[in-house]
Parts: structure tokens; C-alpha cells; sequence
């Protein structure tokens, strides 16, 4: 409370001499003012309750969206595990062919050639007695190779007409739970499965 014509400072530093009736209207300023009813603290829109505190998240509200994405990696990661693995195994397929594919055009360029197929990873062409090509499945695709039969290698010779010679083969390229098939012909023909 402050009665006009001095500050409060003034008081404070003795300057000014309250009476008894300067007393009494403080005091009735005080009782009025407490039986009002408070009024609410009035901010702008917007404004926050800290300086310098700006707009953001809260902690609880990045620790449910953690959890959200936890939830749904963990959801995707065995899809995603499974397409990593086909994708493994068809690029190792796909090595297999152009090797076939490879070693009969150079028979038929070149006079015969031929395709070493070696359970459980390597992939040779061989031209007389040197190897042209070599594709070590599991280190180029994390694949391994598996002869049907139970065999542990395979040879496919082509000659200059690019006919191959061999009884049909079944490979079968694993990565992981993805397992994919080539079925090569006697004529050295591959299909895929």
C-alpha cells in the first residue's frame, strides 16, 4: 500500500511518519483487498511459464515415440531379415547363370570351356588349364551352394557348339531362411525356381 506523495523507499529510510490513522488504511487496504476474489494471472497466448524456455517436446512425450519406433523395428526386422536373405541368395543365383552363361559363349568362341561348381561356395571357369573366373559365393553374397544329390562339385563342359555335357543338376543357393533353385539341363540350359 502506498499513499500518494511518498514511495516506499521513503518509508523504509524513516523520512516519512506513519499516524495511527495511516496505519488503519493499510490495514483496511489489506482486509479489502484479501476478501476480493483473486484474479487469474493474465499471460499472452503462447507465452510460457519459464524465460527463455522455447517450444518443444517433452521427456514423456520422445520417451512414446521411442517406444513406438521400437515396437514397429521390432515388427519389421524379421521382414526385412527375410528380404535380405532372398536378396543374398538371388544375387547368388544370379552369379551362377551369368557364370554358366559365360563359360558357353566362350566354348563356342573359343573352342570349350567349361563351369566348376564346388559345394559350398566357389564357382570356377575354366578355359584348357586355367581358371578364367573364380566367384566365392560366400564372401561376395554371404551365400552357400548345394548340389543336389548330396554331390560335392559338379562340371558342366561346354563345346565349340556351346552344348554342354553333363547329367541334369539341381543347385540350391541358401542365405539365411531363403533358399532359391537352378535346375541346369544336360544341354547346359538353366531355369530358374
Amino acid at each position: 500500500y502506498q499513499e500518494p506523495g511518498f514511495a516506499a523507499g521513503d518509508l523504509l529510510r524513516g523520512r516519512v511518519r506513519l499516524h495511527d490513522h495511516d496505519i488503519a488504511s493499510v490495514v483496511h487496504g489489506l482486509r479489502d483487498r484479501l476478501r476480493r476474489p483473486a484474479e487469474p494471472c493474465r499471460r499472452p497466448a503462447g507465452a510460457n511459464n519459464f524465460r527463455g524456455m522455447t517450444k518443444g517436446h517433452t521427456l514423456i512425450e520422445l520417451a512414446i515415440v521411442l517406444a513406438l519406433l521400437a515396437m514397429s523395428g521390432s515388427a519389421l526386422a524379421p521382414a526385412a531379415r527375410r528380404y535380405r536373405d532372398n536378396a543374398s541368395a538371388a544375387a547368388a543365383r544370379e552369379s551362377v547363370i551369368a557364370s554358366i552363361a559365360t563359360a558357353r559363349s566362350m566354348g563356342v568362341g573359343q573352342g570349350g570351356a567349361s563351369v566348376h561348381l564346388e559345394s559350398p561356395q566357389w564357382v570356377r571357369i575354366v578355359h584348357g588349364d586355367s581358371i578364367v573366373n573364380e566367384v566365392d559365393l560366400a564372401r561376395s553374397f554371404g551365400a552357400t551352394m548345394r548340389l543336389g544329390g548330396g554331390r560335392p562339385a559338379a562340371r558342366i563342359v561346354f563345346d565349340a557348339l556351346g552344348l554342354g555335357r553333363l547329367a541334369s543338376r539341381t543347385v540350391i543357393l541358401e542365405s539365411g531362411s531363403a533358399q532359391l533353385r537352378v535346375v541346369i539341363s544336360s544341354f547346359g540350359r538353366v531355369r530358374r525356381e
